[in-house]
């Protein structure tokens, strides 16, 4: 008995050690990848179209910082496709033949495999180098909201440090529009300390990550996605 305690202790060991197992959806894998997707998965030219939009981002910032000053403008950013790499999920539905579904998207969210889009993170570095505040408003659902803080913070992007809040998509009534919780922007940040912080820019990969009535004062970057889904802006 104790020589089965003592083996079965390794074997946990041992798996732990492995880390987490790769996310795989279920079904048949025989179907084949999307140009686009395959486009993504594997070329170094997306990687640099989403670092050069980044520069241009961040130069804006750079420029706008020195007029308001720190603590007193933030930055409201996507996440999907804009600072988190969902490309495997995209692939593996591809591979089972299925289009995107909250089912398979919540698995893949709780596994928190996602990596990050290429040059996001030096980006979000810059905003806070520079005095900004970051804030994500994200249509991930509020009941995903834990497992995307620790996929960020496994990639090196904190709370309280790198980010501020996450905005979610609520759930049961919660809208996916985003503009409400652009609005509150101000407000959070004015109740975390940071009074009078505007938002001087949004970043996203989509439509509608941009508001509708973007302010005179704030400009959108659009985060090339590849056209893998929805009403992509690039």
């Amino acid at each position: 008995m104790r020589f089965q305690m003592i083996l079965a202790g390794f074997a946990l060991a041992l798996l732990s050690a492995c880390g987490p197992s790769h996310w795989q959806a279920e079904g048949d894998h025989s179907h084949p990848l999307r140009p686009e997707t395959q486009a993504v998965l594997s070329s170094d030219l997306h990687d640099a179209r989403t670092r050069i939009a980044y520069v241009g981002a961040g130069a804006y910032i750079e420029k706008l910082s020195k007029f308001y000053g720190r603590n007193r403008w933030a930055v409201a950013m996507d996440l999907d496709q804009t600072v988190l790499n969902n490309i495997t999920y995209h692939a593996e539905m591809d591979r089972v033949g299925r289009t995107h579904n909250d089912h398979d998207w919540h698995h893949w969210t709780q596994a928190k495999q996602a990596t990050l889009i290429a040059g996001a993170k030096d980006f979000i570095a810059r905003v806070n180098a520079l005095g900004g505040s970051v804030v994500f408003v994200t249509n991930r659902k509020n009941s995903e909201q834990l497992a995307t803080e620790e996929n960020l913070a496994a990639l090196g992007i904190v709370r309280g440090r790198d980010f501020k809040d996450i905005l979610t998509h609520a759930l049961p009534y919660g809208s996916k529009e985003k503009d409400a919780r652009f609005a509150v922007i101000p407000s959070l940040l004015r109740a975390q300390g940071y009074p009078n912080a505007r938002v001087i820019a949004y970043v996203g990969d989509v439509k509608g990550d941009r508001p509708k009535w973007l302010p005179r004062s704030a400009r959108f970057f659009c985060i090339p996605q590849g056209r893998i889904y929805g009403e992509y802006c690039d």
